[in-house]
């Protein structure tokens, strides 16, 4: 069976054990007396199902080796996430610009300067996972079965 076919079991297997037991921790959430909109419990739910579905089924779609594969040669791309976080910084200042001459104050841009080491860790860990989950693991996972610009596009999507 390709990785594409295993993934896609795994991936329905896992949002349908999410879909039993989001109800049942919407309700022990509500129990506990916490008032959290059950989309948030359910989205919750999803990415731990589907995380323990990846790693259970590890074995079969090689999650590990993809992901040490990914990961293996770190220094190959410094120059393209310098020219990344660049481009980034560069459009950041852009929207805070046009935000301003489009009525915005400059005091809630210095509102939201001040947030950013509050969440400048959650940036830089959630970017991490997302190139383990998009390019170490599901690139690789499905060149074979799509050859590389196929992969990549459908990756990217």
């Amino acid at each position: 069976m390709s990785f594409t076919s295993r993934l896609a079991l795994t991936l329905v297997a896992a949002l349908a054990a999410a879909a039993v037991v989001a109800p049942i921790a919407g309700a022990i959430v509500a129990m506990l007396g916490y008032r959290i909109p059950f989309p948030r419990i359910f989205d919750r739910t999803a990415m731990a199902t589907v995380l323990v579905a990846l790693i259970w089924s590890g074995g079969r779609l090689r999650f590990i080796p993809l992901l040490a594969k990914g990961f293996s040669n770190p220094g190959l791309n410094w120059t393209r996430a310098i020219k990344g976080l660049v481009v980034s910084i560069a459009i950041i200042v852009i929207l805070g610009a046009t935000a301003v001459l489009l009525g915005g104050t400059a005091n809630s841009l210095g509102a939201a300067a001040a947030r950013v080491p509050k969440y400048l860790l959650s940036a830089i860990v959630i970017a991490i996972i997302e190139e383990a989950f998009f390019r170490a693991f599901l690139l690789e996972g499905m060149r074979p079965d799509f050859r590389e610009r196929g992969a990549l596009v459908i990756s990217a999507v």
